[in-house]
């Protein structure tokens, strides 16, 4: 391998790295925080609302339904 291509590879990686850290790195970190954040809370979010269709949440309860309407009359309370 020649020197030229080892100059060659050794500014190519620090372009990307200059392109990918560029900037103020507390601000980058902050956002990506955010970030994390904002989606560990909508997985986190979606998880439940999954949980609350499979279970039947949102569903009106049949049993509270009488099976006959005049079944009540029946009784005097």
């Amino acid at each position: 391998m020649s020197k030229n291509n080892v100059r060659d590879k050794y500014n190519l990686m620090s372009h990307f790295y200059n392109v990918l850290y560029s900037g103020n790195m507390k601000a980058k970190r902050r956002k990506g925080v955010k970030i994390m954040i904002l989606g560990l809370t909508s997985i986190l979010l979606a998880a439940v609302i999954i949980v609350f269709i499979a279970s039947g949440v949102f569903l009106k309860s049949n049993y509270l339904e009488p099976w006959q309407k005049s079944y009540s009359d029946r009784f005097d309370d």
